[in-house]
């Protein structure tokens, strides 16, 4: 387990933390993801202030994945 800790800039005070509190509010999908992910991967605690900002980019990155693979990949390029 990794990614715990406090300190200015880190968790729920940061623009990441906030980005992680509003994802909560507005999807139960992101909430339920979000908790999945702190207890396989964090403390078992759900407050983003609880962990720093690598633990929650790593969240980030794994639900960007996660919706990349849904859609196919990604999307071909532009023709310039």
């Amino acid at each position: 387990m990794g990614g715990m800790g406090m300190g200015i800039g880190m968790g729920g005070g940061s623009d990441m933390g906030q980005f992680i509190k509003t994802g909560q509010r507005v999807s139960q999908s992101w909430k339920a993801a979000w908790q999945g992910y702190c207890m396989v991967n964090g403390t078992g605690k759900f407050d983003p202030a609880g962990y720093d900002s690598n633990f929650i980019s790593g969240f980030i990155e794994y639900v960007g994945s996660l919706a990349l693979n849904d859609m196919g990949g990604p999307p071909p390029m532009a023709m310039v």
